[in-house]
């Protein structure tokens, strides 16, 4: 019992911090979204991300992976909560792989038995490190192709390196900028 109650905390927590990190330069949100319709969105995303199989989603090819992400996408931009919440109505593709990269990224590192994600958390950090991609801005990535071509390019400098242990050695590198 106590072994579950501290995972679960810890999962709770896990989420918080790929929630913020997709939320806080995401512009998420339209200005007339109350606070009780946001809360139910986040409560409704956390239990969606909760059910997600890791090891089953590890053992993806990209192509089959971001069919996946894309899937979940739409699953939840098909959500009335969705509508009325997100500006414009509608998730952003920047924000879904985001928030579901950084979800799974946080479980691997944590070590809670979940092996490493198929790829990363896109952000501004780790697109400084890939040259052809500088000028994207991740929280304006609204394109499936988009995507695509940075974990192409990614995968490309990659090698043979897994793209998760690829993009946390860069991530935790010294010249990296604080800025994402």
């Amino acid at each position: 019992m106590e072994a579950a109650l501290k995972e679960s905390f810890l999962r709770e927590q896990l989420f918080g911090l790929s929630f913020q990190g997709m939320a806080q330069r995401g512009h998420l949100y339209r200005a007339e979204a109350d606070a009780a319709r946001k809360e139910a969105w986040r409560r409704r995303i956390f239990e969606r991300l909760r059910a997600i199989d890791t090891a089953v989603v590890a053992s993806m090819a990209d192509a089959h992976y971001i069919a996946w992400l894309c899937g979940l996408h739409d699953e939840v931009g098909g959500w009335q909560e969705t509508a009325a919440v997100m500006k414009n109505g509608r998730w952003r593709v920047g924000s879904a792989q985001k928030l579901v990269n950084l979800w799974l990224k946080y479980l691997w590192c944590h070590g809670t038995q979940a092996p490493p994600p198929p790829h990363f958390p896109v952000d501004g950090v780790i697109l400084n490190h890939i040259p052809s991609m500088r000028h994207i801005r991740w929280t304006e990535l609204d394109d499936w192709n988009g995507y695509r071509g940075i974990i192409a390019e990614a995968r490309a400098l990659a090698g043979a390196e897994p793209l998760a242990l690829w993009e946390l050695r860069r991530w935790q590198s010294p010249s990296r900028s604080l800025k994402a």
